[in-house]
């Protein structure tokens, strides 16, 4: 009995920290430049109900970048930078987003410039505005140190 208890004790500690994970990372090219004189565009993924560009474009504007969201078709030809995301959405009891990872896209060639991405699971739950307000300072911090905005709470 003794030993039942030890090897439950182990399962329940490894079930419970795996399902407590989370991840926060960002990435840039060298002399990456997000700054506050460029204008950006969020492009709205054609399954996204959530509202994540509209999320990510109001806290881009928040920190003093010049933003609008839209379709793929509605990119505005005068773009510095082309904003992107990927949601990757889990079940669990009910649906929730597991990561999102936002990317910085020159608008010529699509490449990408700087992004990040964030993960959380079931236990950690996070919606589009959670995570991006995590990724955002982390790729400013990575591209424009002196301008890293302030973590705002909210939105």
């Amino acid at each position: 009995m003794n030993r039942l208890s030890s090897i439950l004790a182990v399962l329940t500690l490894l079930v419970s920290t795996a399902s407590c994970a989370t991840d926060l990372s960002a990435r840039a090219v060298p002399d990456a430049n997000l700054g506050k004189d460029l204008s950006y565009f969020v492009v709205k993924q054609p399954k996204d109900n959530g509202g994540i560009n509209v999320s990510i474009c109001e806290q881009l504007n928040d920190w003093g970048r010049s933003t609008t969201t839209g379709t793929a078709e509605g990119v505005p030809e005068e773009l510095n930078v082309l904003v992107t995301y990927e949601d990757k959405w889990y079940w669990d009891i009910n649906m929730y987003l597991l990561s999102l990872d936002i990317s910085f896209r020159d608008p010529t060639t699509e490449e990408e410039i700087a992004g990040g991405y964030s993960m959380a699971t079931s236990f950690v739950r996070r919606n589009g505005g959670e995570h991006a307000r995590l990724i955002l300072p982390e790729v400013f911090a990575k591209t424009n140190p002196e301008e890293t905005p302030p973590v705002k709470e909210g939105k």
